[in-house]
């Protein structure tokens, strides 16, 4: 047994799904928040090796941020059967007349990038 807490380049994190590899590695659904506050946020997915360290090889610190350029709200995730992870929610430009919200997904390729 242990614990791990990690953050965003010292921003809150925070999970709402996890997911076992078959290899050991752990995913985390998270919000990544821009500011210490907790408000804005991006859509992020934090992998842990089976030794309980954050994975850099698939991201800085572990955590690959995905940012829309707006404020964007993680929903959910999932683990393709090749290795690819696809993450989604909305992304919100609150500077159009509507309030501007948006579907936005995308998908984290085996290496860490998009």
């Amino acid at each position: 047994t242990g614990k791990l807490r990690i953050d965003n380049n010292g921003l809150p994190l925070r999970g709402k799904k996890i997911i076992l590899m078959q290899d050991g590695r752990i995913l985390v659904g998270c919000a990544s928040y821009l500011t210490s506050s907790g408000k804005d946020q991006n859509m992020a997915v934090a992998r842990i090796l089976p030794n309980g360290r954050p994975d850099t090889f698939f991201a800085p610190g572990g955590v690959f941020t995905v940012d829309f350029g707006r404020d964007d709200w993680y929903e959910d995730f999932a683990l393709q059967s090749n290795g690819g992870i696809l993450i989604g929610g909305s992304s919100v430009d609150e500077s159009t007349p509507d309030g501007g919200q948006y579907l936005a997904f995308a998908r984290i390729v085996v290496d860490g990038g998009r």
